[in-house]
């Protein structure tokens, strides 16, 4: 395991306090997770780095525990800390795990922060439902996924270049 160095433990220290601010402003309790075998997976981590870094643009991104300190069932399956629909659905580190994040850290700071494209996340077009519910962008979102997942990295189309 890697040790922090000085800077690295100065940014968090600054995190903690602007992670302090944001949850004050967002004036509601986070919601609560009562699966505690969730509790810093990868992909609790990956729904927590998608909010930590759009929450708070004029700051820049904040470590990715504090994601998901403001939203520790992010990523789950399902509707909040479900467990039925999260243990039927869930593939770990297939498309629908990957969505879930996105789609969950997304839909998070667009109903609690207004920031961020919301459940479309991808801003398909043609989605019917306002991108601030829930059931917005679930079969881009997911075709998305499926279709990177099960390209070849080395052919990767969605590539920033």
């Amino acid at each position: 395991m890697e040790r922090r160095n000085q800077n690295d433990m100065e940014k968090f220290w600054k995190d903690a306090m602007k992670f302090i601010d944001i949850y004050k402003q967002r004036g509601v309790q986070s919601e609560d997770l009562n699966h505690t075998n969730y509790w810093g997976t990868r992909q609790q981590l990956l729904a927590g780095k998608v909010i930590a870094d759009h929450v708070d643009k004029s700051y820049g991104s904040l470590d990715p525990i504090f994601g998901i300190l403001l939203c520790p069932v992010a990523g789950r399956a399902g509707p909040g800390d479900s467990g039925i629909v999260h243990n039927i659905l869930f593939d770990d580190d297939g498309p629908l795990a990957y969505h879930s994040a996105a789609h969950d850290a997304f839909g998070y700071l667009i109903t609690h922060h207004d920031v961020g494209p919301g459940y479309n996340y991808l801003g398909a077009c043609g989605e019917v439902l306002d991108a601030s519910r829930c059931m917005s962008g679930q079969i881009s979102g997911l075709l998305f996924w499926k279709d990177v997942l099960k390209t070849d990295k080395t052919d990767y189309k969605y590539a920033v270049t």
